[in-house]
């Protein structure tokens, strides 16, 4: 539902109910690119991650891999592809950014730092404010 002044994303149906944000994402700038749900990870100082599925249906070019801190590990070695994502009520279109190999589909802090967002747990929905 888009109101004035802001926009918002149903939270997806884990357990509990998830935040989260409809992106477009292909693996060339060119492509017309699909559009997914993606979880919130208000924890996650990344930009994005991507889930081995995705990965699949994309085939995105690997471009190296990192170390990174989980929740559950200090020492985590992921892989990082190159993705484009497009979020246009944030004037994000088709900008390109190392996605991590994750178990989920994730937007992180990266993206949603210096941006008004509002997690309401009562209609169960994500918005960004304008």
């Amino acid at each position: 539902m888009s109101q004035s002044g802001f926009k918002c994303w149903p939270h997806i149906g884990n357990r509990p109910p998830s935040p989260s944000i409809s992106i477009t994402i292909s693996a060339s700038e060119k492509e017309e690119g699909l559009t997914k749900m993606f979880q919130v990870d208000t924890g996650f100082s990344g930009a994005v991650a991507i889930d081995q599925e995705l990965i699949d249906l994309l085939s995105p070019r690997r471009i190296g891999s990192i170390h990174i801190a989980t929740a559950t590990s200090l020492d985590v070695r992921t892989d990082l592809y190159l993705v484009y994502i497009t979020i246009l009520n944030i004037k994000i279109n088709r900008q390109p950014f190392a996605a991590l190999r994750a178990t989920r589909c994730l937007i992180g802090r990266q993206l949603l730092d210096c941006r008004k967002w509002l997690l309401d747990n009562v209609q169960n929905k994500f918005c960004l404010l304008s």
